[in-house]
């Protein structure tokens, strides 16, 4: 898994089916239901990471001092530009 939101979005539905499987026992549903809370515990603090990150940037941009360059997790330019106040080009 690379360190990026879309990739943690694929993994979180990867998860969804992996808990969705009925061939599962009794124990292996039990331990896919642990990792699937501890995945969800810190995909949490990565997408609150990432909202923080992105009001930082709007601030920035807003005070005149704005660059994307590694300061936003983005899930894709797209949002990244739909974010952005006065449709305002990313560099």
């Amino acid at each position: 898994m690379s360190n990026n939101l879309q990739d943690l979005n694929k993994y979180l539905f990867e998860q969804i089916e992996k808990l969705s499987n009925e061939d599962l026992d009794e124990k292996q549903t039990e331990l896919a239901i642990k990792k699937a809370e501890a995945i969800t515990g810190v995909s949490e603090k990565i997408i609150k990471n990432a909202e923080l990150a992105l009001k930082i940037a709007i601030v920035k941009n807003k005070m005149g001092n704005f660059s994307l360059s590694g300061e936003i997790p983005a899930l894709t330019k797209k949002i990244e530009q739909k974010a952005l106040p006065n449709n305002e080009k990313i560099q």
